[in-house]
């Protein structure tokens, strides 16, 4: 999985998170790893909710929110669609078709003259 931007600071941000709590003294277990990595033989995948689950219901025990870790994929896919990416990129993120993508998220796709795309 390729990652944007935004994605790349917020992974970031948790590093020098974790960092300035260690140096002040706070437990945060291990060092910072960040799990939005590639499958490779002997490691667990993105795709394995047993890796994510944890720091997800930390972080949104925190936030004081509730969300099923599966809406993260739809809130991807929304935000790619809404800021212009290519669908066809978007669906090979996702492991769907195209088709797929485009009849559940089709409404997001933003055009800047709506009328002529009816």
């Amino acid at each position: 999985m390729l990652l944007n931007n935004r994605a790349l600071n917020a992974l970031r941000q948790a590093q020098r998170l974790a960092d300035l709590r260690r140096m002040d003294g706070f437990k945060v277990g291990l060092p910072f790893k960040p799990i939005c990595t590639q499958p490779s033989k002997g490691r667990l995948s993105i795709n394995e909710p047993s890796v994510t689950i944890r720091p997800f219901k930390s972080a949104l025990k925190a936030l004081d929110r509730e969300r099923r870790q599966y809406g993260t994929r739809h809130t991807y896919a929304t935000m790619s669609l809404m800021a212009g990416m290519d669908p066809a990129f978007i669906a090979n993120q996702l492991g769907h078709s195209v088709e797929m993508l485009l009849s559940t998220h089709a409404k997001w796709i933003s055009s800047s003259d709506a009328a002529s795309a009816l």
